[in-house]
This record gives structure tokens, C-alpha cells and sequence, in this order.
């Protein structure tokens, strides 16, 4: 084997064959939330993307903000985790499917061990709040099926306060809505 082509099978990316690359709808009567962190190097703000949609797919909610001084992409997604799993406790969502599309937050929401990482307290932080309100685990999903929250992420990293919609989704993120239900 030359060493080009190890190189080429030494850098594929880790995400499990099992990430859906597209959106798919939760079980009957439930919710799934899905969530996801931005980042801007420059100004070290951070940004949260939520929604929220039921079993055929519809809009429910959604949430978007940012965070100041953030220093690396792993903490605007470990920041993401513990503001979306709060949003949803005091929105009194319950009994919900949670998705994001960073491998590294699923696993250490997953693991039972106690996190020390420089991420360490934001983990623990979001197993415990999940942990009063649903029973299911976060899971892993690709980008491709994240595509709703992380338009949200972007645009929070914009913006100078929280913005929440219910029941009517804002206008920009219509388009993917309608694409993840096709």
C-alpha cells in the first residue's frame, strides 16, 4: 500500500455509518429537538441554533442565541448542549429526541463517567438537566441533517439577543422545513 493511500484511509471522517444524513421524522406522538453551535473566530461569539418539530415533521418552536468569549468550536457546541437542553426544561418539553451533529458532545453526553475536560462542567451541567426531562440520549446526526438548526446557529451569531418563534417559524428557514419533510 503507497503511503498516499493510507493517508487517504488514515484521514476519513470517524462520524458512525448509522448518522442519518437527512432529517427523519421522531416516533409517533413524540418531538425530536435538534441543536447546533456556530462559532466565529474572530469576534469569539458563539452561537445556538434550536428546533423543535413533531411526529409529521411541523415547526414547533424554535431558538436562537449567542454566547460571548467563546474560545473554540468544541465549547460553542458544549455551550450549545447545555443552553438547549435548559430552553427545553423551562419550555417544558419533555420525553423529547435530541439531536446535534457533533460527535464529540454526543459521546460525552453518553459517557457515565464524570467529564474534566476544559468542556467538563458544561457536559455535566447538560447530563443532568437531560436527564430530569427525558429519558432518551442525545444522538449523533450528520450536518445534512442538522441543516435547520445550524441556519438558526448562523444567524444567532448575528444577532444582539435571543430570538424564539412558536408556532410560526421565521421566514429563512422555511425552505429547509419543507426540504428535510420531502
Amino acid at each position: 500500500m503507497s503511503s498516499g493511500v493510507f493517508i487517504l484511509l488514515w484521514s476519513r471522517p470517524t462520524t458512525p455509518l448509522e448518522s442519518p444524513i437527512k432529517w427523519r421524522m421522531p416516533p409517533s406522538g413524540r418531538l425530536k429537538i435538534n441543536f447546533n453551535g456556530a462559532w466565529c473566530r474572530d469576534s469569539q461569539v458563539g452561537g445556538l441554533g434550536v428546533v423543535v418539530r413533531d411526529d409529521k415533521g411541523f415547526f414547533v418552536a424554535a431558538t436562537c442565541m449567542n454566547f460571548q468569549d467563546i474560545l473554540s468550536p468544541l465549547q460553542a457546541e458544549a455551550m450549545a448542549a447545555r443552553a438547549c437542553s435548559s430552553w427545553a426544561d423551562s419550555r417544558g418539553f419533555r420525553n423529547f429526541f435530541l439531536e446535534g451533529d457533533s460527535l464529540q458532545i454526543e459521546m460525552a453526553l453518553r459517557d457515565a463517567s464524570t467529564n474534566t475536560s476544559s468542556i467538563g462542567q458544561l457536559v455535566e451541567d447538560t447530563k443532568s438537566i437531560l436527564g430530569a426531562i427525558t429519558k432518551e440520549l442525545c444522538t449523533h446526526v450528520r450536518g445534512q441533517a442538522n441543516t435547520v438548526a445550524h441556519r438558526l446557529a448562523r444567524f444567532s451569531l448575528n444577532v444582539g439577543s435571543q430570538c424564539e418563534w412558536s408556532d410560526q417559524p421565521p421566514s429563512f428557514i422555511i425552505d429547509l422545513l419543507i426540504e428535510d419533510t420531502m
